[in-house]
């Protein structure tokens, strides 16, 4: 484990690692990966925990 002054140091340190890393035998590396799916991801919902339109309450017509 590297001995590191400040907290941020040491996070910056794992995101460059990790950013860096190949997952088994994959040709590019995790942050090359993320650099190309980043793009297609959705944006999260406006409120947290919306996941859609809200059950009916009523139980028949």
């Amino acid at each position: 484990m590297p001995r590191v002054d400040i907290l941020d140091e040491a996070f910056a340190r794992f995101e460059q690692a990790g950013e860096s890393r190949r997952i088994g035998l994959r040709i590019r590396t995790v942050g090359q990966d993320f650099a190309h799916e980043a793009p297609l991801l959705l944006p999260l919902p406006s409120r947290p925990g919306s996941t859609g339109p809200k059950p009916s309450s009523s139980s028949g017509p």
